[in-house]
């Protein structure tokens, strides 16, 4: 019996997105702002490659956070499609959020006005997060 090589190639990430300033936490109806922090968030991507279907490239990405907005979303989708980012499609990525009431307000929300500079960073470490991810697909063993 002739084992068959692996089509599907997976590659996975976690990374660190605890803001190492003050921010507005979302998720309690009032403007709560960190003290420090007890637990770090995290953002986790994983990545898929059916070898056989080299164009399917389903990315997932999870964000510790309550929620987040269209802009935030639309802004994500076009750093994710740049060359260096792994030039992901949006049909190819789905974003969610764990729903975390103590992280940055990604979202303005009753009192919580969104944090424009973690969304910023954020979204810039996703990407290179992604890109990393697109290149280690590439590269890894079939």
């Amino acid at each position: 019996m002739r084992v068959s090589e692996p089509r599907l190639r997976a590659v996975f990430r976690r990374i660190d997105v605890t803001p190492s300033y003050p921010v507005s936490l979302l998720g309690y109806f009032n403007d709560r702002r960190s003290e420090g922090v007890l637990d770090p968030l995290h953002c986790r991507l994983a990545a898929f490659l059916d070898a056989g279907r080299p164009a399917a490239r389903p990315l997932f990405v999870q964000i510790d956070s309550c929620l987040f907005d269209q802009a935030f979303a639309w802004s994500l989708g076009r750093a994710l499609g740049r060359r260096e980012c792994g030039a992901w499609g949006r049909e190819e990525v789905l974003v969610f959020a764990s729903h975390t009431h103590t992280a940055p307000a990604l979202a303005r929300l009753y009192e919580a006005p969104r944090q424009e500079r973690y969304a910023y960073e954020l979204g810039a470490r996703i990407a290179a997060a992604a890109g990393e991810a697109a290149r280690a697909l590439v590269d890894a063993p079939a």
